[in-house]
């Protein structure tokens, strides 16, 4: 079923819960039927090295409103480099859906909605693609964390050795 085990200040806002509603909630919570099985099949490709990018499912807020959400999926790995489960980027789609609206009904300012949606849709891609690069720095720092302890303990006992030799010397 998949368990969330980190979630966006911002993401929880947008669906209305709380931070501790969410970690630890089962995938299938958020989402109908046929959009967390979708999600499923996302994760499966994805844990076989797939990336997958920009495919919109359906997350279900908890006052039960229906927010469309392009998601990029990734594979998340250990500081040990093995499958960890996977990452899940999204982005709210209403505004960009709203923009559309308002294109289809307008006539005169058909250029001005579609550059802004442009502009819009493209200051998206650059923070899905830097928030990506921020989590991908963050296990980087996670693994030398790790290298650097596994280090540090078998050179503090050779120092501790060392001094005792000195002392008795």
């Amino acid at each position: 079923d998949g368990m969330i085990v980190q979630c966006s200040k911002i993401l929880a806002r947008i669906i209305g819960y709380e931070m501790s509603e969410i970690i630890r909630a089962p995938l299938s919570q958020f989402f109908e039927k046929e959009d967390f099985r979708k999600l499923m099949e996302l994760g499966s490709r994805v844990m076989l090295g797939d990336v997958t990018r920009n495919v919109e499912i359906v997350i279900r807020a908890k006052n039960g409103e229906r927010i469309p959400v392009d998601f990029s999926v990734a594979r998340f790995r250990d500081y040990l480099s093995r499958s960890a489960g996977f990452i899940a980027i999204g982005r709210d789609m209403r505004r960009e859906r709203h923009l559309v609206t308002q294109l289809k009904e307008s006539k005169g300012d058909k250029q001005i909605l579609t550059l802004n949606l442009k502009k819009t849709k493209s200051a998206l891609v650059r923070a899905q693609e830097a928030l990506i690069q921020r989590e991908r720095l963050a296990a980087m720092g996670e693994m030398a964390a790790g290298i650097a302890h596994e280090i540090r303990n078998p050179l503090s006992t050779i120092s501790m050795g060392v001094q005792y030799v000195e002392k008795k010397l």
